[in-house]
């Protein structure tokens, strides 16, 4: 076990946890001032620069962690060029939106986003790659509650979906700023063309795969938006895919901190899946346990996904496993494999999604997600080394035992708290059970965190 590796990702998971607590609480806010038609109006408008932004990106995240400790230049190269790609993507931009809405605030909310999301994905990866992780975690907690704060004090003048967009963007624009000045001064703004060329040579070897990750996402809502499906459905789509991106943002954090030159070390990427998937399990479990239950936590009417729900929650251990191994064939220098990966699922994923949501609707998306997750996952297991099926395939079987307990339970009391914190607390000494986490290791991050060493 790492010392180094796990005290990054102690940090980092605090921070994220935070922020994830925080965000749902934002979105739980914004149902209660917001009718259902205004929540999907306003996830449709802040995901489609979402989705044009990370397409732009290019996967520029993994070159830049691995070189920038080595190359300044890698920062400011990166960034010059993403603005300037950013800055020609807004009548593209203009024109998605006009297909939803003609508010003029809508579409400068969305701009505003578009701007501010690589000012703030390259800082904070720059600055992850150099270690300084305490910067990037304060200001995703800030982040996080700044736009809870923006959100209660906006909901007074019944802004509907204006409100939520002028929280995101100002979350989005204010995080940006801060995280810039912080890696412009940590890193200067020097640009290399050679620089540049091997950020697009690695960048792109991994951009099929995270496509993928952006469709199945920012995608799937603007897909949905484009068939017509209801704006309520696509709320009820987006609270759903919230979980899933909650449950997923601390292993990815960990699958990006083990890449070697952060680890100084050959390979962790069985470590980071670990762990990884000892956070998700037990949430997993509950997911698929009271699905109905959690979504109520919203508003009784978003109950009605709970179906769409569970078949999200299909996708966490293989997108884990997907994640972990393409920092493996990054480690590896394996970056035809990372494309085939990306490429494979991708065609999936789109096959699946366009043949599904005319006839299914929102659901359709959701089997998408899953159907695609899960074919990564077996093109992933034909290249990892027995440890790493061993993790994958014992989460599965502890994920198993505690929704299976709970379910029994439920046979017998009618009692939803009680079904959850079985199911949780099966899944949770279930790990145990099958040595997927030791005592020992607990004990050494409880006293990690006591004494603040990360």
């Amino acid at each position: 076990m790492t010392s180094y590796f796990l005290k990054a990702g102690i940090g980092y998971s605090i921070s994220t946890i935070i922020a994830a607590i925080a965000n749902a609480s934002f979105w739980l806010l914004a149902v209660k001032f917001a009718e259902p038609s205004d929540v999907g109006l306003a996830s449709s408008a802040f995901s489609m620069p979402v989705l044009l932004s990370t397409i732009a990106a290019l996967s520029f995240e993994y070159p830049i962690i691995k070189y920038i400790s080595k190359d300044k230049s890698f920062f400011g190269s990166i960034l010059f060029f993403e603005i300037v790609i950013h800055l020609l993507l807004i009548p593209i931009l203009l024109l998605s939106i006009q297909q939803i809405t003609d508010n003029f605030l809508v579409v400068v909310f969305a701009v505003i986003v578009l701007l501010s999301f690589p000012l703030q994905q390259i800082s904070s990866v720059a600055l992850m790659g150099s270690f300084l992780i305490k910067p990037v975690n304060i200001m995703n907690v800030v982040g996080a509650v700044l736009k809870i704060i923006i959100l209660i004090v906006f909901s007074s003048f019944h802004l509907g979906s204006l409100g939520i967009l002028l929280a995101l963007s100002s979350q989005f624009f204010i995080i940006g700023t801060v995280l810039l000045i912080i890696a412009f001064k940590k890193f200067g703004f020097e640009f290399k063309i050679s620089t540049l060329k091997t950020a697009f040579l690695e960048g792109i070897s991994n951009y099929p795969t995270k496509l993928t990750g952006v469709f199945q996402y920012f995608g799937s809502i603007s897909i949905l938006t484009l068939f017509a499906v209801p704006f309520e459905d696509i709320a009820g789509f987006t609270l759903s895919y919230g979980f899933l991106v909650l449950i997923t943002a601390i292993p990815a954090g960990f699958s990006l901190l083990s890449i070697s030159s952060l680890t100084k070390e050959k390979e962790s990427s069985a470590v980071s899946m670990t762990w990884g998937m000892a956070i998700a399990i037990p949430i997993i479990t509950i997911m698929f346990t009271s699905s109905d239950w959690i979504l109520s936590i919203y508003k009784d009417i978003y109950s009605k996904y709970a179906g769409l729900l569970v078949i999200l929650a299909i996708s966490i251990i293989p997108l884990i496993l997907k994640t972990n191994v393409i920092t493996m064939l990054n480690n590896q220098g394996a970056l035809k494999k990372i494309v085939l990966l990306g490429i494979i699922e991708s065609i999936i994923f789109l096959s699946a999604i366009v043949f599904l949501v005319p006839s299914i609707g929102a659901i359709g998306g959701a089997w998408a997600v899953a159907i695609s997750s899960i074919s990564a996952a077996i093109l992933s297991l034909y290249w990892v080394n027995n440890t790493i099926r061993r993790i994958f395939f014992t989460s599965i079987l502890i994920v198993a035992v505690g929704v299976a307990s709970g379910l029994l339970v439920q046979q017998i009391i009618d009692n939803r708290l009680i079904v959850t914190l079985v199911g949780f607390g099966t899944s949770t000494a279930s790990m145990f059970l099958f040595r997927l986490i030791r005592f020992s290791e607990i004990l050494f991050i409880i006293n990690q965190i006591k004494s603040r060493n990360f």
